[in-house]
Formats: C-alpha cells, structure tokens, sequence
C-alpha cells in the first residue's frame, strides 16, 4: 500500500506519574504487519512474534476475502463485513453513483449505512472505554459519527518506535485511558512489492516488524503494563510476479470503448455505451489464452462476496497468480530504477489481491494474554469472523450491528467458556 494521510492528533496526552494502567479494564491490542505472508515463519528471523505463537493460540493461517487488498481487508477485520457490505472494494475504484474514480477517502470508507468499526462501539458502551488507533486504514473518518478517542492517521514515513510509546501513552493516559488499540504497521508489504516475496530485503523488513514487536512488549513492561491480551495479525499474503508475465489488455481491446479500475491482479472493466458486446467478447476469448479469468457481474463466485456491491463492475478481470496487467509497468518500471534494479523478464516483484484461496495470499493470526488459551493451534477461520472476537473480549453488544462473522469460528481461542466467563454482565454475542 502506498498513500498519504494526514497527521492529526485527538485529546491531549500525558503520563501518570507512577506509569501505571489506568483503565479498569483488560486492555487489547490488535497489530496487524501488513502483507505479512503466514510462510514467512519458514525464514526463522521472527523470533519474538514466532514466540508469541508458540507460547498463545495460533490459526495455520487466517482466511482473508476478495479481493485480498490492504484496504479491503482493514476494513473487514474491523467491521466484520464482505466487501459487497462495506463497498470497499478495493484500494482504488469506480464510484458509479459519484460517476468518478475513488481513492483513499472519507468517499471510499463510508459509503455503507451498517459498517461500524469496532473502536467506535468500544466507546459507545459506556463504562470509560476508549479506543486508540494507529494509522489503520479508514481509522480517520467518522462512523456514527465519532472518531475514536486516540488517533493518529498514515504516514508514508513511519517512526515505529515512537508509533509504539504514543500508544503506551493512550493507554496510561490519567484522563481517557485507551482499553482498546488498533496499530497498522505498512511492512513488509513495501519491500515485498518491490523486491519480491523471497527476498533478502523482505527478510530484513521481517526483522523490523519483530523489533517493533519486542519493543512494544518492552514498554509496555516499563509502564507496568503486565496484564493485557495481544493479537498480531496480517491482512493478506504475497506472491512473486516475473515482469515477463505481463497481460497487456491494450493489445486485446480498441482503445476508447472501455474504462478499467481497481489495480493488478483484479480490474473492473468499464465498456463504452454501444462497445459492451465487443469488449466483453474480446476479453472473454482472450482469457482462455493469456492467464486471467473473465467475469460478469453475475458469474463473480459467490463465495467471494462481491458482485452484490452497487460497486461492483460490469466485467471483472483476474489475473492468475503471478500474472498481472499492465497497469503496474509504470510501477515496476519506477521500483526498478529507484532501486537500481535491473529490468528484464525475469525481475521479481511481489503482487497481492488475488484469489483468497491461493496459498500465496494466506494471512497470520497469533494471539496471546489472560483470554487465550496457551500453546493451542486452531482451525484456520475468516477474517469477518474477527469482529464477534473483539466484542468478546472487549464485552460490547454487538446484536445491532450488521457483520458476517460467526462466534463459532473463534471460540476455541479463547481460554474460558464464553457462557462462564460474562455470566454476570450484560454482554450479548450473536452465535
């Protein structure tokens, strides 16, 4: 992923003098490594997290949505809802009804009436609950009309360890202090683009995540911090794309009867008034030959819940995993040069957002803390399921809010029977 946020800060911060925990209750903190690929373990470089895994319940893997893109998946992990709910379709993408192309955005994030992210039902239930949240895509923009307590939105040029002492601060705050934390770190999906998944630069971004790790388990030590449960996740994998792999759609379609969005390895084709026979027609045969799928609207699998989206394009192209369209050469070409990588058919890079069920775009998810079981592998489940998780833990109604996830999936995480553990509390968790 690669954008730019605005910087802005709510509430004022300070330290209490005795470095204690000021909220009453157990706080949780979700870290999501963006593109972190669940075989990256393999490498042996992450000892503090491959630790947490060891030691806390672990997934094989987290099943991510379609498309498996940085945004589309934030969001779901957050609000546990399919992309044809939320309309986050992707990171870029056509807005039929604003009839323009649609970037990150408070346009992007809020076009759905029923998506509201967790951090902002933490807060609306009551008892002193505050959330924080650490440059998570979307986490700038209103949702019921409240932005959380503690924020701190993108920025390309990240300082890690100062991201990791302003949430310890959220969460000793003497005022408002922070019970839930959303942290959003941007590697090693940046080195994995440009140099590939199997690389020596991504090993080296993968000891940086880990650093970040340790570190923050470290101050939260210093300020007393002892007792808390953490959830290290990712949003989707990483495959290796060779630059030879190429499907340039120009040399299959006229020029002046389409339109595309989106971005490799998934496009949304817009035909021209009077060209959508011929487009359709071209890139359906095409398909067969050149190493992508063709989709209408109404042949999108259901499984991958999308087409239901008033967003959702009229053609649907994906490429087949490591191929990719030409809209990237531009970037390929740039990486390339920025880092006096030599171009030829043969240059890796990585790509993501292709079918969730290819083991190239698997996700982690590791969990540790006082409401986990220890030293426990679960079954694989899906990223919505994530959203009925956190109301767990946090104890937040969530029996008014629209999401696909199932309890189900997840309660074999945790370390205590839901039915014992809140008997006494009004607590409420569709099953």
């Amino acid at each position: 992923m690669s954008c730019y946020f605005i910087f802005i800060f709510i509430a004022q911060y300070s330290l209490p003098g005795n470095y204690s925990l000021t909220s009453d209750q157990t706080p949780l903190i979700v870290i999501s490594l963006d593109g972190f690929w669940y075989k990256y373990f393999e490498r042996n470089v992450t000892p503090t997290i491959s630790r947490l895994r060891d030691e806390g319940v672990s997934a094989p893997y987290l099943i991510n949505i379609f498309p498996t893109k940085t945004f589309t998946n934030h969001f779901s992990i957050v609000t546990g809802q399919f992309a044809e709910e939320h309309h986050v379709l992707d990171n870029t993408l056509f807005d039929p009804v604003l009839n323009r192309t649609v970037t990150y955005s408070e346009e992007l994030f809020t076009r759905s009436q029923s998506a509201v992210p967790i951090w902002v039902i933490n807060e609306k239930s009551g008892n002193s609950r505050y959330s924080g949240v650490m440059m998570w895509p979307g986490c700038n923009y209103r949702y019921l009309d409240s932005l959380p307590t503690h924020l701190r939105t993108y920025r390309s040029e990240q300082n890690y360890r100062y991201n990791v002492d302003r949430i310890v601060q959220w969460m000793t705050n003497e005022t408002h202090p922070a019970n839930l934390i959303f942290m959003y770190l941007d590697f090693p999906d940046a080195r994995a683009h440009r140099f590939g998944p199997d690389s020596s630069e991504v090993e080296e971004a993968l000891k940086e995540v880990d650093n970040t790790v340790l570190y923050l388990q470290q101050k939260l030590d210093e300020f007393k911090i002892h007792r808390y449960n953490l959830i290290v996740l990712s949003d989707h994998g990483m495959a290796s794309v060779r630059y030879g792999n190429m499907i340039n759609l120009t040399d299959i379609l006229t020029i002046g009867t389409y339109d595309l969005d989106g971005a490799s390895p998934t496009l949304g084709v817009f035909p021209k008034s009077g060209y959508e026979d011929e487009v359709a027609s071209k890139l359906k045969e095409a398909a067969n030959e050149l190493n992508f799928n063709f989709y209408t609207r109404d042949d999108i699998p259901e499984d991958w819940h999308y087409k239901k989206s008033y967003r959702a394009p009229p053609i649907l192209l994906v490429a087949r995993q490591g191929y990719f369209f030409q809209d990237k050469n531009a970037d390929f070409i740039s990486y390339s040069e920025t880092n006096n990588k030599e171009l030829n058919e043969d240059t890796i890079f990585g790509m993501h957002g292709y079918d969730p069920a290819d083991e190239s775009m698997h996700a982690i998810f590791i969990a540790n803390g006082p409401s986990f079981k220890k030293r426990h592998v679960v079954k694989p489940f899906r990223i919505v399921d994530l959203f009925s998780l956190f109301a767990y833990i946090l104890r937040a109604n969530i029996d008014n809010y629209l999401h696909s996830g199932d309890f189900k999936n997840v309660e074999d995480l945790l370390a205590v029977d839901k039915d014992d553990l809140w008997a006494d509390e009004t607590f409420s968790i569709e099953d």
